[in-house]
Formats: C-alpha cells, sequence, structure tokens
C-alpha cells in the first residue's frame, strides 16, 4: 500500500470499523469493516490484495475481514499511525506475545 492508501485505510478502520483480538487465547488480530455499500469493502480489498468480503443478508451490510494473523499484523502495523483502534489492539497483541 502506498501512504495514502495506508491513511484511507486506518482512518475509516478508525471511523467505521474495528480492530481487536480473538479466538481461544486472545492472540488472533482481526480488522473489519462494514458497510451498507460495497465500494469501500472493496477498496480495502484492493489495496491490501488480502482479506475475506462477506454479504451478511441478515444485517444487510458487506464486511471486510481480515484475521489472517500474519497479514492483519503486517496491514495493522501499515495503518497504524492512522487509527488508535488498530494502535490499541496491535499493543494488546504485544502483551499476549509476552
Amino acid at each position: 500500500m502506498n501512504e495514502i492508501e495506508r491513511a484511507w485505510l486506518g482512518a475509516f478502520i478508525e471511523a467505521d470499523g474495528s480492530a481487536y483480538l480473538t479466538g481461544h487465547l486472545g492472540t488472533i488480530l482481526r480488522l473489519v469493516i462494514a458497510q451498507v455499500g460495497i465500494e469501500p469493502i472493496e477498496t480495502a480489498l484492493r489495496i491490501t490484495q488480502t482479506g475475506t468480503v462477506m454479504w451478511d443478508r441478515k444485517r444487510l451490510m458487506w464486511f471486510w475481514v481480515l484475521a489472517a494473523n500474519a497479514d492483519a499484523v503486517d496491514v495493522a502495523e501499515q495503518c497504524a499511525p492512522y487509527s488508535w483502534k488498530i494502535q490499541r489492539a496491535l499493543s494488546q497483541q504485544r502483551e499476549v506475545d509476552r
């Protein structure tokens, strides 16, 4: 990702997304964006070249989810300067890794 893409994704996650730890031991970093329109979801997938796009019929929303830990950490580290949510999740992951 270039700097503009990192800023866009980080700010988007900060405004309308989530960054948190999940899994049995809370060791898997997950990045999520949920939107009614598909365009921001497609953009997240295009600029990161990773993640999963899903449609939730019940909530009528599109989701981009990145939970492959190596990819999620890489994307999170690139976007961290633009999102407190991401910075907090990375900090929590570092604590778990200790």
